[in-house]
């Protein structure tokens, strides 16, 4: 069972497919190279949120007096301001693929119609 058929993105794309099954591969490759970038920066921004998130928990444990080891030697390894920066690029970069991803699909869907 592929997991990626279980997110909106993976179902859609799984309809997409069986609607467009017949046309010219050529057609379809632009589409499949356009959702596998977008797939991939998708999951290293996911990646980053859970490492800024749990920064976040343990600048805040810290504050508190809470003793979090093993989630402190990483964020203070990689700095929460460190963090901030990265997330907000790659949230930039994913919304920039998202919209590829959208026009490539528009494309296919139309010439398909």
């Amino acid at each position: 069972m592929d997991i990626s058929k279980l997110i909106p993105l993976g179902r859609t794309d799984k309809v997409l497919k069986e609607e467009t099954e017949g046309l010219d591969p050529e057609k379809t490759e632009e589409y499949e190279d356009t959702f596998s970038r977008y797939r991939k920066i998708k999951i290293l921004q996911l990646i980053v949120k859970i490492l800024l998130y749990a920064s976040i928990v343990t600048s805040v444990a810290s504050a508190i007096g809470l003793n979090v080891e093993f989630v402190a030697s990483i964020s203070s390894y990689i700095g929460t301001s460190v963090l901030i920066v990265l997330y907000a690029g790659i949230t930039y970069l994913t919304k920039m693929y998202r919209e590829i991803f959208y026009v490539r699909r528009e494309i296919l869907i139309n010439s398909e119609a």
